[in-house]
């Protein structure tokens, strides 16, 4: 039976050069599937990101702040070190969990969970 690994590192760069390292010392017979996905790209499926409708204004508003509405959502809401941080999560066909999860640490990965 099947583990997932999963890690945070603090760039996507950090985690693909993991990957590659448990690549290398794992092998690809004993590895199910690899992903590496952004912080960012998850906390993008929120409904503040851009191009979502903004709240209803009180017609008294000022006409300057009816405007900036998108501005507030998507690529700006976010703090810069979140956009760096990356996820990754290994798949592997055998019980090299342990290992797997020792090369993840010895390479930056914080927050190591086997499941």
């Amino acid at each position: 039976m099947g583990k997932l690994v999963f890690a945070q590192f603090d760039s996507i760069d950090f985690a693909e050069r993991a990957a590659k390292a448990v690549r290398e010392h794992v092998g690809d017979q004993e590895i199910e599937k690899i992903e590496i996905s952004s912080r960012r790209e998850l906390l993008d499926t929120s409904p503040y990101r851009e191009g979502a409708p903004t709240a209803f204004l009180p017609l008294y508003s000022s006409g300057a702040f009816q405007g900036a509405g998108p501005a507030f959502g998507g690529n700006s809401f976010y703090e810069p070190s979140v956009r760096r941080e990356a996820l990754l999560k290994v798949e592997l066909k055998g019980d090299l969990e342990r290992e797997v999860a020792a090369i993840l640490r010895n390479r930056g990965g914080i927050g190591v969970s086997v499941y």
